[in-house]
């Protein structure tokens, strides 16, 4: 899996815009997979995970920490695993639709980067 934004983007617009979630007018994080995909991740910051992409600590990232497992302060502040309702905490089934540890990885890699647009 390849470190980079087309990485990102291809997540994104396989498992988190449409369906009611990312695209839906009630969420506050639209994830249109777009020319504008890549300025709203870097100037995003989730109320319950913090920013989206953290440069300067990668694992720390919003998107990095909610596909890994659920993410926030209990009780009220927590924010589910994605993708929402159909990936779950502790999930590790390679058959399950959570976003497999290497695409993870390869996120977490390409923000380690520096998160280019390119």
């Amino acid at each position: 899996m390849e470190a980079s934004f087309a990485t990102v983007k291809n997540v994104i617009a396989l498992n988190c815009f449409g369906g009611g979630c990312h695209s839906d007018g009630g969420n506050p994080f639209q994830m249109k997979a777009d020319d504008t995909l890549y300025g709203s991740l870097t100037t995003h910051t989730t109320a319950n995970c913090g920013p989206v992409i953290n440069k300067t600590s990668p694992a720390d990232s919003a998107l990095v920490k909610v596909l890994k497992g659920d993410c926030g302060t209990p009780p009220d502040k927590i924010t589910p695993r994605m993708p929402l309702g159909t990936c779950f905490d502790g999930d590790t089934d390679p058959e399950s639709p959570c976003i497999q540890p290497a695409t993870i990885a390869a996120i977490q890699a390409w923000i380690a980067k520096g998160a280019p647009q390119q």
